[in-house]
């Protein structure tokens, strides 16, 4: 599928809004998608597209949009990868 300059745009102002509102950096919210560092980074500059699941999962953690939930999220994911 192919996407327009401006629909890349939009997708990543929503991820840089969210990560800022929730003060997080684009390592805690690949980790919460499960992706790497550099895909966020990819999204949120427009050189790709989410998958689908990405955008699902993200669709999800914008629903939820608790700060506090969200860190106690990745800080439990970061603990469990450490294993």
């Amino acid at each position: 599928m192919i996407f327009t300059a401006r629909e890349k745009r939009a997708v990543a102002k929503r991820f840089i809004a969210f990560r800022k509102k929730n003060l997080m950096n684009q390592t805690e919210l690949a980790a919460l998608l499960d992706v790497w560092r550099e895909t966020v980074s990819h999204i949120e500059t427009g050189r790709k597209m989410p998958h689908r699941s990405t955008l699902k999962k993200f669709a999800l953690l914008e629903a939820k949009g608790r700060t506090k939930e969200l860190r106690a999220e990745y800080t439990h994911r970061k603990i469990g990868a450490k294993k």
